[in-house]
């Protein structure tokens, strides 16, 4: 798994961007100063401020690459409310689908037990037989 993160340091009030495919590792690393040149190192704390999971490390530079691009405090802001909202609609259409399907079994077994019931009163049952033993 990999993953696009944007990173927020308050003393500097800025973002950073990297990819990666340990989130938990790379964090620690840039809060820990363990690359004493690195920028990072110089504006301990840094927050989470988004995470994006991506299918492969080629989808997650390019998507890394496309924020740099940006250099839009705003622009990254906005993309942290985009995805919120994008997911905020994919959860409403999932679970109206789930409601769908659920509704459509209901009408499934009901119609299915409507039909069992008739089916029933036409079978005859062996107290209802007469046995010929001649």
């Amino acid at each position: 798994m990999f993953f696009v993160y944007i990173i927020y340091s308050p003393k500097l009030d800025r973002f950073y961007i990297g990819s990666t495919d340990n989130f938990d590792l790379r964090i620690i690393q840039h809060n820990s100063a363990l690359y004493q040149d690195a920028f990072t190192s110089k504006w301990i704390p840094w927050d989470l401020f988004l995470n994006i999971e991506c299918n492969n490390s080629a989808q997650a530079y390019n998507i890394e690459k496309h924020i740099k691009k940006m250099k839009l405090k705003n622009y990254i802001q906005n993309l942290k409310q985009n995805l919120y909202w994008e997911f905020l609609l994919v959860y409403s259409l999932l679970h109206l689908i789930y409601n769908l399907i659920a509704h459509l079994f209901f009408i499934m077994f009901q119609s299915h037990s409507e039909f069992m019931r008739e089916s029933l009163n036409y079978v005859s049952t062996p107290l209802d037989m007469t046995y010929n033993f001649a």
